[in-house]
């Protein structure tokens, strides 16, 4: 929960963090939100960054609270949403502060449990589930520790492909770059020299479980080979890489 990092990050977000809503091959996010909106009903966007979910949320929901650990990623979502009256936002440290949603029969939040640190993850949904009304459904994004290893087989091929001897095409992968500084065992993950915490599918069920709520569903996320690869080989293709998305009701 670095509010510095997130504050320099406000200017260069939407180029350095790509949007799972708006990459999400399949539209498994959009369905979802959609399938459980209502005009009669808030919503609430727990760690809304610069706000890519907002506009989609605020055209679904009768009124949505959108919060951010950093200021000035909350100003320029703020910004985004100039126009949309039913948005109002606020500055919150969701693992430290109380959280007030009375109303929201819905929220997102979307990569925020990527914090290396456990105990401020599971402070985070221990407020998450203390926020929510009862029979509200909480709709998860995070990293997949499966599709990292699963990109690393593809990156593998692709360096064996080009003539690479094993150990050097080995030495490229996870090896290499993604766990300098991070710990596979606990799905700790280097990128681009910021640590990320990604999940087992199953230690996601067991992580809001043991807080109390029920999961609904998982589901993967897919994006295109693209997200991972600069200039990806036209062989590379389905399956392709995921995040996780969870669906779970206090």
């Amino acid at each position: 929960m670095d509010k510095a990092y997130w504050d320099s990050k406000a200017k260069t977000y939407d180029a350095e963090i790509f949007s799972s809503l708006h990459e999400d091959k399949n539209g498994v996010i959009k369905k979802a939100i959609s399938k459980y909106s209502s005009k009669k009903h808030d919503a609430a966007d727990l760690g809304c960054g610069t706000g890519l979910y907002l506009p989609y949320l605020a055209a679904k929901f009768r009124k949505v609270y959108a919060c951010d650990l950093s200021a000035r990623l909350v100003d320029t979502a703020k910004k985004r949403c100039r126009g949309l009256d039913n948005v109002c936002f606020d500055v919150k440290d969701l693992s430290g502060e109380r959280l007030k949603l009375p109303g929201a029969r819905f929220a997102v939040s979307a990569n925020v449990l990527i914090i290396p640190d456990a105990g401020i993850r599971r402070a985070i949904v221990r407020n998450f589930y203390r926020a929510l009304p009862k029979g509200a459904v909480l709709l998860l994004v995070v990293p997949s520790l499966e599709s990292v290893l699963y990109v690393n087989s593809r990156f593998l091929e692709w360096n064996l492909s080009e003539g690479l001897s094993v150990k050097k095409a080995m030495a490229a992968g996870l090896r290499g770059e993604h766990l300098h500084s991070g710990s596979v065992a606990d799905g700790l993950i280097n990128i681009d020299g910021v640590i990320h915490k990604h999940y087992l599918r199953e230690e996601l069920e067991v992580l809001l479980s043991v807080n109390r709520f029920k999961v609904l569903e998982i589901n993967k996320i897919e994006y295109s080979w693209n997200t991972e690869f600069e200039k990806p080989p036209g062989w590379i293709r389905a399956p392709f890489p995921w995040d996780w998305m969870v669906l779970a009701k206090k």
